[in-house]
């Protein structure tokens, strides 16, 4: 990578706001911050340079007009939306690690971060070649940010010159790798503004490819580009709560069993998962339960518990077994979430003589044994209204993965049991 000094960047005219910190300037001499112990922020064009503030680094790329600076932050360690270690002027959204403090690293599924800025462009530091996202500006239309070796995507270059909002979330799941963001560029001149309020509410899910969005845009199998963990029922439950969201899950993972995994299992399995920053593809510390708490948990797997594919060589686990796992997982959860409300989500491809109709029997088996008034136990298959989803379309082809559309009916009738317990 060349390295270039603050004098320089000044000369090429761009603003980089590193993770909220803006070092805005369009003339020569303005000075880059540098970690000096204090709140950091950006002088006004004009004042005098700084050698001892470090060199900054940036990369040339064909097509741009200079380099982007780095501007280095204080604040250091891991968080999720809201933690106190949140760099100022970005609101991150989802389990990130900011050990690096010029960087927010993060890989659980749909991700993503909020900012106000000022200014016609705005680009983003992005060091992720694999992964999908979706972004907008100014509440428009989703747009779609494709895969990509370039670490400078531009997201907006003709904005009217004033004050603008920005979402950018990924797509694709934790295991198609590590999502590093470095900050926002800016025109010269601009800077972030403090961010838009976060919503009032907050909601997780831990399950599995179900949860993740696994090939929802598409008719047979997932890829990044087929994968819109944005448009699954978990985000699009959290926008109708006005909640803000993290999606623990990975396919083919189990509560209890992994997809056909051999009995007894020996595997990591969801519930040493949820303990993680990242997903388990990389590599990242243990989670702060403290730096976010939840209002609402689901808990949406079994499917992989019991599933038997290919047919006939994947023994289901003993009902005896899967509800000592599962009280043993609402445990721990209930220890690292004390205050909040649980819901324990069945199968949706449940009859009552299949194995998925044993699974959502024991998981409300398991519910009821708690004997905990926060723990709920919801059967999208053998309740009440019978099976959520019934129609081709509701599915991608295999019966399993809802599409789109599936996974908004979901959210759909997962906000119609959630809203009155918790009064929303």
């Amino acid at each position: 990578m060349q390295h270039t000094s603050a004098s320089s960047l000044a000369q090429a005219g761009f603003c980089c706001a590193i993770l909220g910190i803006s070092a805005c300037s369009g003339q020569s001499g303005a000075r880059v911050p540098h970690d000096n112990g204090h709140a950091l922020g950006a002088e006004a064009a004009g004042g005098t340079s700084d050698p001892a503030g470090g060199s900054a680094s940036g990369g040339n790329r064909a097509g741009s007009e200079g380099a982007g600076a780095s501007a280095i932050q204080t604040n250091a360690g891991q968080g999720a939306g809201g933690a106190s270690n949140e760099p100022p002027g970005l609101q991150f959204f989802g389990r990130w690690d900011h050990t690096d403090p010029q960087k927010a690293a993060g890989s659980w599924g749909p991700i993503g971060l909020k900012a106000r800025f000022q200014g016609k462009s705005v680009r983003v530091k992005l060091s992720d070649a694999q992964n999908t996202f979706t972004y907008s500006i100014d509440g428009g239309p989703q747009q779609l940010l494709a895969a990509s070796a370039e670490t400078e995507r531009m997201l907006a270059s003709d904005l009217p010159d004033g004050e603008h909002t920005l979402e950018l979330f990924r797509r694709s799941e934790g295991g198609y790798g590590k999502t590093v963001v470095g900050g926002l560029l800016l025109d010269p001149g601009k800077a972030l503004l403090s961010p838009p309020p976060r919503p009032p509410h907050k909601l997780e899910v831990v399950g599995d490819s179900i949860s993740a969005g696994f090939g929802d845009e598409g008719m047979s199998g997932s890829t990044p580009a087929t994968q819109n963990g944005y448009m699954a029922y978990g985000p699009q439950l959290a926008r109708l709560l006005d909640a803000e969201w993290s999606i623990v899950a990975h396919s083919g993972q189990g509560l209890y069993r992994n997809l056909c995994e051999a009995l007894p299992p020996s595997k990591p399995h969801m519930p040493d998962e949820f303990l993680l920053t990242q997903h388990p593809a990389v590599m990242g510390p243990s989670w702060d339960f403290t730096s976010w708490q939840p209002d609402v948990l689901i808990v949406a797997l079994g499917t992989n518990d019991f599933a038997d594919y290919p047919v006939g060589s994947c023994p289901a686990p003993t009902s005896a077994a899967f509800q000592s796992a599962y009280q043993a997982f609402l445990s721990l959860v209930r220890s690292k979430y004390p205050h909040a409300e649980v819901f324990a989500l069945g199968t949706f491809i449940a009859t009552a003589g299949n194995a998925f109709g044993t699974c959502n029997q024991t998981i409300c088996a398991a519910v009821k044994a708690q004997s905990d008034p926060h723990l709920h136990c919801i059967d999208p298959s053998l309740g009440a209204e019978g099976m959520w989803l019934t129609g081709p379309g509701d599915y991608i082809g295999d019966w399993t993965h809802p599409t789109v559309a599936g996974h908004t009916k979901l959210a759909q009738k997962l906000a119609q049991v959630i809203k009155p317990v918790l009064g929303w």
